[in-house]
């Protein structure tokens, strides 16, 4: 039992985090709850495809300057672990940008690049501001190129009665209660 204690210890917060985001990599055939937002193409809209996907069957593609866009209820990003996505653009490299919405009304947008026709993978965990409650997380395409996204991942604890990461008073309770439990049962037998 000490033993079992000890592992989940060593399992940590990685335990117990999640996608926070619905729908990441389009399995569905559908795009919703991602949405078309800031349209800077004339027109142009984000829609789900089954012709090339980095993983599974469908991906999300665009042709043109336009943001999918997926909102969720705030969570501080002191708890999220990791906010990645993979891209491609299959006439080869182009820049697109990446953007986080926080709960005070302010937005950061990040330029990335991909460099050459592959799937390429962008983890942009580092882009995020400290302190601040994240709202939404969207990508853009580019005006100039054919873009493809799948597998968003927003990693992050959960909240709320949702499977939160024991404090660590309660894992030192857990212990002594299993410890205690293994006493007894060695004086009993």
């Amino acid at each position: 039992m000490i033993v079992a204690f000890g592992a989940l210890l060593a399992l940590g917060q990685a335990a117990f985090g999640a996608n926070i985001l619905l729908n990441p990599g389009f399995e569905d055939g559908i795009l919703s709850p991602w949405s078309n937002d800031n349209d800077f193409c004339g027109g142009c809209t984000w829609g789900a495809i089954n012709t090339d996907a980095q993983s599974g069957v469908w991906s999300a593609e665009v042709d043109g300057n336009r943001l999918l866009f997926q909102s969720f209820s705030a969570i501080s990003v002191n708890l999220i672990s990791e906010v990645s996505f993979w891209a491609r653009h299959p006439d080869g490299g182009a820049d697109m940008a990446m953007l986080f919405r926080y709960d005070d009304a302010t937005e950061d947008e990040r330029a990335v690049s991909t460099s050459g026709a592959a799937w390429e993978f962008f983890d942009v965990t580092s882009f995020l501001t400290p302190g601040k409650n994240l709202v939404g997380f969207g990508v853009y395409g580019n005006s100039g190129a054919l873009a493809r996204f799948d597998n968003a991942l927003v990693d992050a604890e959960r909240q709320n009665g949702g499977g939160s990461v024991p404090e660590p008073a309660t894992f030192a309770l857990m212990g002594a209660g299993l410890a205690g439990l293994a006493a007894r049962r060695l004086l009993r037998g």
